[in-house]
Order: structure tokens, then C-alpha cells, then sequence
């Protein structure tokens, strides 16, 4: 009969465009590429690209502003991409979460990291505008659930008072 597609068929549908834009999107960063015409894949788990690959981009300077608490130099070796390469997406969000941890290794959870990028030709600069905040401490431990070890043994292993900076470690 020729009704409406079930719901859960539609549902299906969508669920695999979905996955074809992640694939997409995924891919196009990894390999710096602007955009590309079509991304299809079959039912099976084969792929098929048709690829426009556009402009590739490089990765040029990286400097960063507001950093009173971590020298430039700890920040900048932090970044995975090397200066004249690829732009790979995947290593700039991998430098960018380890420039994250090294000021919550610090306590600076609320650390706010804005990325500026500036572009020349084919070369991709960031600038990371960094707001530090100040570092988060501890402000209470509770111990809950213990029945054989008493809360003084658990204290002393744990190393976590009242009043230390936090660190993510």
C-alpha cells in the first residue's frame, strides 16, 4: 500500500544521514579540507567519498594573551600541529583540551580559553585569549559508606583537605 513511511523507517533514515554528516565532517577537519560535494555510503558498512577537497590549510603562529599564571612557552608546547604543516582538526582540539588540563592541573577549573583564528592565504593563526580565574579549592571532603575503615585511615590517603587547590590529577 502506498502510505506514509513508518515512523521508525523514517527515523532510521535520519539516523544515517546523521552518521554521513559526522563521517563528513570528521573527515574534512582531519584533513584540513574546506568542504567537499558528497559523502554516500551503502547499507553495508562499505564508504564511498566523492571528494571536492578545496583549499588545505596550514597551521602558522600561535600566541596566546592573558596567560599570568603559565608561561607562553609551556602553553605553546602544548600544541600538537607543527608550525607550516597540515591543519589536522583532531591534533588542534587535542592541544587545545591539554592546554585545558594544564591549568586544571592548577585548580583553574573555570580557566575560559577563546580561540581567535586569523587567515592568510591558506595559513590558519590562532590566537588564545586566555581568562584564568581563580583556582578552584576544596572546601569540604565527606567520606560516606565506610563500615570497616575508619574515616581518619581514608583521610590520610587520600590527601584531599580543606582549603587545598584543587588538582585534576
Amino acid at each position: 500500500e502506498g502510505g506514509a513511511e513508518p515512523a521508525a523507517i523514517k527515523k532510521a533514515k535520519n539516523r544515517s544521514n546523521q552518521e554521513r554528516l559526522l563521517i563528513r565532517r570528521d573527515f574534512e577537519k582531519r584533513y584540513g579540507l574546506l568542504s567537499f560535494e558528497e559523502a554516500r555510503t551503502g547499507h553495508e558498512v562499505e564508504l564511498e567519498f566523492d571528494i571536492s577537497e578545496g583549499r588545505q590549510y596550514y597551521a602558522g603562529d600561535f600566541t596566546f594573551s592573558g596567560n599570568d599564571v603559565h608561561p607562553t612557552a609551556l602553553l605553546r608546547n602544548r600544541m600538537r600541529l607543527e608550525k607550516e604543516g597540515v591543519f589536522d582538526y583532531s591534533l588542534y582540539e587535542r592541544s587545545v583540551q591539554e592546554i585545558y588540563g594544564v591549568y586544571r592541573e592548577e585548580g583553574y577549573l573555570f580557566v575560559q580559553i577563546e580561540e581567535i583564528k586569523t587567515y592568510r592565504d591558506s595559513i590558519v593563526d590562532v590566537n588564545f585569549k586566555i581568562t584564568e580565574g581563580k583556582p578552584a579549592s576544596i572546601h569540604t571532603v565527606i567520606i560516606e559508606g565506610n563500615t570497616t575503615t575508619k574515616d581518619k585511615v581514608i583521610r590520610r590517603e587520600i590527601h584531599l583537605f580543606p582549603g587545598d587547590t584543587y588538582r585534576q590529577s
